[in-house]
């Protein structure tokens, strides 16, 4: 999905865990031709078009719809692709205190 203009791709949330590449070409292509369908991680899949036009219809039309029984969300991948998760560096030391009340 690298190769492609940020307004060219369609995020893709809320798949169904089971959701492969090919169930995202299937559905995606009801409507346009994307060039590339992918799930990128778990939930979550992008659709890659040849112009941003054809991206924006893509995301109006496919808002809503169901992939394997799961209702799924589009937007603009510079909107939600661009967004990545942070993880919360864990600091080190001492382990915590373990244990009730002895005696």
């Amino acid at each position: 999905p690298n190769d492609f203009d940020v307004h060219q791709k369609v995020w893709v949330g809320n798949l169904p865990s089971e959701a492969a590449s090919e169930d995202l070409e299937t559905h995606f292509r009801q409507i346009g031709d994307p060039l590339l369908c992918v799930v990128v991680r778990p939930g979550v899949g992008c659709i890659c078009y040849a112009t941003a036009e054809e991206a924006a219809t893509a995301i109006s039309a496919y808002n809503g719809s169901e992939i394997g029984g799961a209702a799924i969300e589009t937007a603009s991948w510079a909107k939600k692709g661009a967004v990545r998760p942070t993880a919360t560096p864990l600091s080190g030391g001492g382990g915590g205190f373990k244990g009730g009340a002895k005696g």
